[in-house]
């Protein structure tokens, strides 16, 4: 399996496990404390905007050839945002937006894939990595 295919077949599977999760999601579990001021809402949230941000990045990438730096204040203002997203709406375009994401990265070849990995970018391609994390830790918390 190519490095590629492997991406995108570990992103797909993330998304597909945000899909069942979502779709396990009673609407009283969006308000679920996960610690830190943040619910469920809020991380769907989080996961929804990132992927979005990272569709805009890759939109960016391919009319300049680089990506866009992250302003390390987007979180704390998002949690804030977030707390006003309804359920389960929130939850539907979680996945929409990583299912988007999932489309916009399919579209890049091998060698745009390692330009953005190999300048410190990672993170834009390999969203699996994220997803799972917060995956994981609603599901902790809802158990």
């Amino acid at each position: 399996m190519s490095d590629s295919d492997r991406v995108h077949a570990q992103n797909a599977e993330s998304t597909q496990r945000l899909r069942n999760l979502v779709e396990q999601l009673r609407t009283d579990d969006y308000a679920h404390d996960l610690g830190g001021g943040w619910t469920v809402s809020v991380a769907l949230a989080h996961l929804a905007f990132w992927d979005a941000r990272h569709s805009t990045a890759l939109q960016h990438f391919h009319s300049t050839g680089t990506l866009l730096h992250e302003d390390p204040a987007v979180n704390p203002a998002l949690a804030l945002v977030a707390t006003s997203c309804e359920a389960p709406a929130i939850g539907t375009l979680t996945v929409a937006a990583c299912d988007r994401l999932d489309q916009d990265l399919a579209q890049l070849t091998s060698a745009q894939l390692l330009t953005i990995r190999d300048g410190g970018f990672p993170h834009t391609i390999e969203r699996w990595h994220h997803r799972n994390e917060h995956i994981a830790q609603i599901r902790a918390a809802l158990t």
